[in-house]
């Protein structure tokens, strides 16, 4: 009788962390920052290397960028995916605040957004019910 064994090595199990970036650091990183109503939420939609979800604003009052108070944009928060690479995990730093889960249709923030070749990026959200439009960056 031939007893067979076969072991299997598993990657050890690194813990990610995840950690957003500073609004500081956002705010380097945009060129808009706006006072929006959220008009819209699509569901969340799982890609190879992170997850994207899309919202529907309405732009309230620019307080820096381009942007024009009443035109209607759709902005995207893209959350990477934690990956192994080279035999360790790489844990990406996230944009956003960590409370986008929460943000609400109907709500109003402010935002820092990127305007590229791809459309508009969210960076960070701020809750802002009683935010005043004339209020700076």
């Amino acid at each position: 009788m031939m007893v067979m064994a076969v072991f299997f090595v598993l990657p050890s199990a690194d813990a990610c962390i995840i950690s957003h970036m500073s609004r500081e650091m956002a705010l380097e990183q945009t060129d808009s920052t706006v006072l929006a109503e959220i008009i819209a939420i699509s569901p969340v939609v799982e890609k190879q290397l992170g997850s994207s979800t899309r919202y529907r604003v309405r732009i309230l009052h620019a307080e820096r960028g381009a942007m024009t108070a009443g035109s209607v944009v759709d902005v995207e928060l893209f959350l990477h995916h934690a990956r192994w690479i080279k035999g360790s995990i790489r844990c990406p730093l996230q944009r956003g605040a960590g409370t986008e889960h929460a943000l609400q249709v109907g709500e109003s923030y402010r935002m820092l957004i990127k305007h590229d070749a791809e459309g508009y990026e969210l960076y960070w959200t701020e809750f802002s019910q009683n935010a005043d439009p004339g209020a700076a960056a």
